[in-house]
């Protein structure tokens, strides 16, 4: 090879290596420009953790030029000792080869989050780590808060006494809290995954769901009704329904997030009250009509029977007017029985004993109730006396005895009565009102007979109201009852489900409790 060629290899060598060398440059320069820009102190350093370069943000965090601060050891800088620290996560680098984490605080009351991470050369022999310092105190607070928020809310999810529930956009129950796990019966395990068909009353699905579309929808954001819902046991629990439509973080529809008031037992003492307001304004009317036929029935009853006296048993005309004194008999017997329902009839108070008046009550009915009926009493205690009229109480066992025998009257059966003293530790739910604590006087008949449908079981004690045949009862019967046992500071309430009979429990204040309940109520 001549001079010349060697001069020109040599050039061409020169120049590669400028070339390689400004890359490098350009290189350097976009690397320390990328880390001169990064919020977190960077710096690397060797094996005796002298630093040998370090980003911007590190020399303002230190307060020293990039010159003054390369050459100096780390703990010098950030933790202000002559000697290495004990949990270095740099050391451990080294160390392990693999990156280390630590969170260490100062005595500022700052958090920072030290990385080392080793920096292999091209042998794989690591001389140098990166050490990335982050002050991460403001995202520790942020976490803390978020976490107490998280507790706080958590709490108040589970100690809510309104029902509060997850949904998905499918109608399918995603979580529930326990006030809405109680309200229906159920454990969470044994909710999750219901959809809310199988929880809604059959009639309010189609109103639920129409409104639930929507709201799945994006048509509406939320909306509140009330709804029945379905029991685990299979009974009708009432709620006020609050459901609101969560949406992502792009603003579209993510689930549904519902809140339930039990108005059960608001809805309960409403129908109760209305039930009140209707026995009583049907009182009144009731009675001011029985007054009035009262008066009629007495004009046609006493011109009967005196026309009667003046006629000859053999002539034509007595015999229709036996049938008009039968009649008018048969009204002024009826418009007793409405006068006693309305609570315009007269009552003696006196001590009672119902004992003494079931064993009367009994032997009359033997006689005139079917055999394939047969009769059992339970008279736990003797001495069961009440203030009120013994013939009222006769009347009210009558009509409740009859009751029962009609429901029996084609297969026969048992009409149960017990009697017994109880005492009442908390108020207890019976028609239309409850009971004040005490001791009672429980008087229960039962029967097995064909039992109450459930449509009816809302008239029962509403006058006139009959299942009964054409002229086998006036509808009276439950009305009168309900009429006696009111006005006797009492309360009576029925149990029947169709084909297994039903139960009637009449209570009254005992004796010895009649004053108290007298001063509340008056007598």
């Amino acid at each position: 090879m001549s001079d010349n060629q060697v001069h020109k290899a040599l050039e061409q060598r020169i120049m590669e290596l400028e070339q390689a060398l400004e890359k490098h440059k350009d290189a350097a320069c976009w690397q320390t420009s990328l880390l001169d820009h990064q919020p977190a102190n960077i710096v690397i350093q060797n094996r005796s953790h002298r630093i040998i370069w370090a980003n911007q943000t590190a020399c303002q965090s230190a307060g020293l030029s990039r010159e003054k601060l390369i050459g100096s050891f780390c703990y010098e800088i950030w933790a202000q000792r002559s000697y290495e620290c004990s949990d270095c996560p740099v050391t451990k680098a080294f160390e392990t080869g693999k990156p280390q984490d630590l969170l260490r605080s100062t005595p500022d009351g700052r958090y920072w989050q030290i990385q080392g991470i080793p920096l292999p050369n091209g042998d794989g022999k690591i001389t140098r780590a990166l050490e990335v310092r982050k002050d991460v105190s403001e995202r520790l607070k942020s976490e803390d808060m978020l976490r107490e928020s998280e507790a706080k809310f958590r709490k108040m999810y589970e100690s809510s006494q309104i029902g509060i529930a997850m949904v998905s956009l499918n109608f399918r129950i995603l979580q529930a809290n326990r006030a809405y796990c109680e309200m229906l019966g159920y454990s969470e395990h044994g909710l999750v995954g219901k959809t809310l068909k199988d929880i809604t009353y059959p009639d309010d699905v189609p109103g639920n769901m129409e409104k639930q579309a929507k709201l799945g929808r994006g048509e509406i954001d939320s909306f509140q009704m009330e709804k029945r819902f379905i029991h685990k046991n299979g009974e009708t629990v009432h709620g006020l329904l609050n459901a609101n439509l969560i949406r992502d973080k792009d603003d579209k529809p993510w689930y549904f997030l519902g809140t339930v008031l039990d108005i059960t037992e608001r809805e309960l003492m409403a129908a109760k009250l209305r039930q009140a307001h209707k026995m009583e304004a049907v009182g009144t009317l009731a009675g001011g009509i029985a007054h009035e036929f009262n008066n009629i029935l007495g004009i046609i009853l006493g011109n009967a029977e005196l026309a009667a006296e003046d006629t000859a048993r053999s002539n034509p005309a007595y015999g229709f007017l036996e049938e008009i004194i039968k009649a008018s008999l048969r009204g002024k017997k009826v418009v007793t029985q409405i006068l006693s329902f309305s609570r315009n009839s007269s009552k003696e108070c006196n001590i009672v004993d119902i004992a003494k008046v079931v064993t009367e009550t009994l032997g009359l009915l033997r006689a005139s109730i079917s055999a394939d009926v047969e009769f059992r009493t339970d008279i736990s205690d003797p001495d069961c006396f009440i203030s009120g009229d013994a013939t009222q109480i006769h009347q009210v066992l009558i009509n409740l005895c009859t009751n029962a025998a009609h429901a029996m009257e084609d297969h026969g059966g048992i009409l149960h009565i017990i009697l017994e003293n109880i005492v009442l530790y908390e108020k207890t739910s019976v028609l239309n009102h409850e009971l004040l604590l005490g001791t009672y006087i429980r008087l229960t008949v039962s029967d097995t007979g064909h039992g109450i449908l459930p449509e009816h079981s809302d008239r029962l004690f509403d006058p006139f109201f009959t299942t009964k045949g054409v002229g086998k009862g006036s509808g009276l019967g439950l009305s009168v009852v309900h009429g006696i046992i009111t006005e006797h500071k009492g309360g009576i309430r029925i149990q029947s489900k169709p084909g297994q009979g039903t139960r009637a429990e009449c209570f009254f204040p005992s004796a010895e409790d009649r004053l108290a309940i007298a001063y509340k109520y008056g007598c």
